[in-house]
């Protein structure tokens, strides 16, 4: 890269590595959409090498070691390696919080709110069902702060249902379906504002939207999701790839997961060949 050519000419100059470090980020993010993680391994691993060293002279840039290190926690949960994701996820929450302005930087509190959810998250693929719902509780707490501040930014919306909704997927899953009942209808609340903001934006109208529909799939109670609205969720996708739109590999497994909950209930209502279509 021609980067790490300018680097190794002068390597004092704090702007060349920096920019070494942005691309190895960038150059890593390809190879994770490309489901070439171990490459994105190493590129990330590299991106947090250089941030390390730069941050000792630059101390404000942490922010930006910390988010190698939570790229590297995705290149490792791809490969399966979760405690390996667990403990850079771990690494991220530290960084950020030894920031001089961490307790003024609302980005750096976003940081913090999405590192306790990605924890949260982690320990449910290890099965330790305690520690992922205080997680997923610290996670909401911290988000659900920044949008009383600021309850016009979308982003922060978005990242408060998605923090909701996880905590509500691991109380189903621990029984406790009363609470996760709840904090999915707050959820779906949220969603109508979020969406009003934004219909056509796939990370919301179909990973958030068919993510809770799931969700709710799950519980199989009264309030499980009716043909109609599994339909409509579908429609919506057929309409974004008319559109000439991309899904990515969250999307497109949680369209074909919401295709089998349809068909699912089809079966039930004694409709075979649409079930099976």
């Amino acid at each position: 890269m021609l980067a790490q050519q300018l680097t190794r000419l002068d390597p004092g100059n704090i702007d060349w590595r920096m920019e070494t470090a942005y691309a190895a980020v960038n150059l890593g993010v390809l190879y994770l959409d490309g489901s070439q993680s171990a490459s994105a391994l190493k590129a990330f691993d590299e991106a947090h090498e250089a941030w390390a060293e730069i941050t000792v002279l630059r101390p404000e840039l942490g922010a930006n070691l910390a988010r190698a290190w939570g790229w590297t926690a995705k290149a490792r949960e791809a490969l399966g390696r979760f405690e390996g994701a667990i403990e850079a996820q771990q690494l991220k929450m530290t960084v950020l919080r030894q920031l001089p302005d961490a307790q003024q930087n609302r980005d750096v509190e976003q940081l913090l709110a999405n590192g306790a959810y990605e924890l949260g998250r982690l320990q449910v693929v290890l099965g330790q069902q305690d520690h992922a719902e205080q997680w997923a509780r610290d996670a909401l707490v911290q988000i659900e702060a920044l949008v009383s501040i600021d309850s016009a930014n979308t982003e922060w919306l978005a990242h408060m249902i998605v923090a909701r909704v996880s905590l509500a997927e691991i109380q189903i899953a621990r029984r406790d379906v009363g609470p996760g009942r709840d904090n999915l209808e707050r959820s779906a609340t949220d969603l109508v504002r979020l969406l009003s903001t934004d219909a056509k934006r796939n990370k919301w109208n179909i990973a958030l939207a068919g993510g809770m529909l799931l969700r709710r799939s799950a519980i199989g109670d009264d309030r499980a999701p009716k043909r109609v609205e599994l339909e409509a969720f579908l429609s919506n996708v057929d309409s974004a790839v008319s559109r000439g739109e991309t899904l990515d590999a969250e999307q497109t497994q949680i369209a074909a997961a919401i295709e089998l909950a349809l068909g699912d209930l089809l079966a039930r209502d004694t409709s075979p060949a649409e079930a099976q279509a």
